[in-house]
């Protein structure tokens, strides 16, 4: 397929991914400031198992056989009203800047949701900021906000009555993640089926290390999981992502976040329906801080609630990082 000079193709099979990862690492690295070998990016491919399935991209080349541009296709399950809806998800998209403007990008989601469609799956998502040149094209493709990045945050607690603490997960456990969260989060509004080895996928994808995360559970006995910056930034103990069993549990958990030393205030960008009341309990208060970063949808399956549009704590257990 041709466009403005440019041709567009269905990247198939691993083979040809590897053909175009060095200009694909070049194009996310101008784009994100996301630095990787060719090498991992194919890796990322092989380990994920959102990305196996073929099309793995869509690319666009110039007259010359140069990658003017790339989006990458995902599928994944994920549950709405209780039940698994089969959705698609653009996880990275990059257009070479001096081939911008020429509607590449338009032609690109085309193709893209064209073979979305193609496969039956019920509707598409992608993560984004607000703000973003990208966004408005997102809008034209019929892209709506599902839910924004918001936070719950909490000063560091103080007392005589301090909880359990938060231990490192040995070897073993690191490996259980998906497992884990799998177990306690399925059915939740906005579950994502984790698949594969998280810590694996996120080591290639040169993101979180098994250090940054924790448990309050004694060893042998892994019912849950915080997911934390190793040390506090500027001030702040950053926590990505609480998952366990109950509400006592998640009690504990949260107390043991506040109770770490070094910060001044303790954030968590976490959509959790379970840990709600106990975030509230813990002595945490939802901050919508307008955060720029968003998840959108194409698709009226994945129609959401009010209110995790207009960035309220809502009932969703994705995370930012849960996907790129």
């Amino acid at each position: 397929m041709e466009h403005e000079g440019f041709e567009l193709s269905l990247v198939g099979d691993l083979d040809a991914l590897e053909a175009v990862a060095t200009d694909a690492v070049d194009l996310m690295a101008a784009a994100f400031v996301w630095e990787l070998t060719p090498a991992r990016f194919v890796e990322i491919y092989t380990t994920d198992p959102r990305l196996e399935k073929g099309p793995h991209a869509v690319t666009a080349t110039d007259r010359t056989g140069r990658l003017a541009g790339f989006l990458g296709l995902a599928r994944r399950p994920y549950c709405h009203n209780g039940e698994a809806v089969r959705t698609g998800h653009i996880w990275v998209f990059a257009v070479r800047q001096d081939s911008s403007r020429r509607g590449l990008g338009r032609a690109l989601f085309k193709l893209a949701m064209d073979t979305y469609r193609s496969e039956g799956l019920d509707g598409v998502t992608l993560c984004t900021q607000t703000g973003l040149v990208a966004v408005e094209l997102y809008r034209q493709q019929g892209f709506k906000v599902h839910h924004r990045y918001g936070l719950w945050r909490a000063p560091p607690l103080s007392g005589d009555v301090m909880p359990t603490g938060l231990r490192p997960l040995d070897a073993d456990e690191v490996h259980t993640l998906a497992e884990v969260y799998n177990r306690n989060l399925e059915g939740c509004e906005g579950w994502s089926v984790h698949e594969g080895d998280v810590i694996e996928l996120r080591r290639v994808a040169g993101s979180i290390t098994p250090d940054w995360y924790l448990t309050p559970d004694p060893p042998g006995a892994l019912e849950g999981y915080v997911c934390v910056a190793p040390a506090p930034m500027r001030g702040i103990t950053y926590a990505l992502e609480v998952v366990g069993p109950d509400e006592e549990w998640y009690v504990d958990a949260l107390e043991s976040l506040r109770a770490r030393p070094g910060a001044e205030h303790v954030a968590l960008k976490h959509y959790n329906p379970l840990a709600r009341d106990a975030l509230a309990e813990a002595g945490y208060t939802w901050h919508d801080y307008q955060s720029r970063e968003c998840m959108m949808y194409e698709g009226e399956p994945l129609t959401p609630d009010p209110e995790l549009v207009s960035g309220g704590p809502g009932l969703h257990t994705e995370t930012r990082h849960d996907i790129f």
